[in-house]
């Protein structure tokens, strides 16, 4: 009777295998096992716990620190975060006879460096929003091709 219930008797753990005493078993089975399941805190994946360390290098839900900005990212929109959200992102002004590189957060003081500057600047917004507006109209304009009468017969 002692045998069944004494906790010196050695058992095998059904998840990894591991040979223990009976008074180990629990403990090894909830927090030590590396076959026990755990359940990714960014995404909810579950996974044994011999995986979890090679999963959260992969993970897209993971956060990431920019290092341009600190901002705690997701990886699956880091990318994202760099080429359009992160202040310290490079720029290229967008002013032909300009095109200089600063960081985003330097592109407003760059349009005022001067009334000159900003002239030109002022200018080549003027000239490139009417294009973009005589562009707009002719567009309009044309007749529907029949592949896009098609597809907004179909919506």
């Amino acid at each position: 009777m002692h045998e069944s219930s004494c906790d010196k008797k050695m058992l095998t753990c059904s998840l990894c295998g591991s040979v223990m005493s009976q008074n180990k078993l629990a403990n090894h089975q909830s927090k030590e096992c590396p076959k026990r399941l755990v359940t990714c805190q960014h995404c909810h994946q579950q996974m044994f716990q011999e995986q979890e360390e090679k999963h959260q290098m992969t993970c897209p839900l993971v956060p990431i620190r920019c290092d341009r900005c600190s901002t705690l990212v997701p990886r699956n929109e880091f990318q994202n975060h760099l080429d359009r959200d992160c202040v310290h992102r490079d720029v290229i002004c967008p002013a032909p006879d300009c095109r200089k590189k600063m960081s985003k957060e330097q592109f407003s003081s760059h349009l005022n460096e001067s009334p000159k500057t900003a002239q030109k600047h002022l200018l080549f917004l003027f000239e490139r929003t009417a294009q973009l507006e005589q562009e707009l109209a002719r567009v309009k304009a044309q007749p529907p091709s029949p592949v896009a009468a098609t597809l907004g017969d179909q919506a």
